[in-house]
């Protein structure tokens, strides 16, 4: 009798994407049942305890009724992202045009390869692009 429920639903259920990480589903997932869209899972759990069967598996399929499926493409497609506001700023002239400068990792390797140390004077920081004043991380 189960059986033939969930082959009943299936019916009227239509896949929107499939993810390769559950991860990624379940963020999906959560934005569509924010705006009112009742989702499903098919392969989640199998791929959550085999993560090497997501391949195999074709992902996580996420699937929403027939009716809710143009606008679940739309929510999912929204180019128009929310952008967190940066309250970093250089602290001598207070413009935001700061950004990260990474350490090339090559150079860490190569002093602790030959000195069988990595020397301490290699640091990220954050660099501003207007007065040139760093701030090691």
């Amino acid at each position: 009798m189960f059986l033939r429920q969930v082959n009943d639903m299936k019916d009227k259920l239509v896949q929107v994407v499939s993810f390769l990480w559950p991860l990624d589903a379940n963020l999906a997932k959560s934005r569509l049942e924010a705006d009112g869209i009742r989702c499903y899972f098919f392969d989640e759990m199998t791929i959550t305890m085999y993560w090497l069967y997501s391949n195999a598996l074709h992902g996580v399929k996420l699937y929403v009724k027939a009716d809710d499926l143009e606008r679940a493409y739309e929510i999912l497609n929204d180019e128009n992202e929310i952008e967190l506001e940066t309250d970093d700023r250089c602290p001598k002239c207070n413009l935001a045009n700061i950004y990260y400068e990474n350490v090339d990792q090559r150079w860490l390797y190569l002093s602790w390869l030959l000195l069988g140390i990595p020397l301490p004077f290699f640091h990220d920081r954050w660099t501003c692009r207007d007065c040139g004043y760093s701030r090691d991380e």
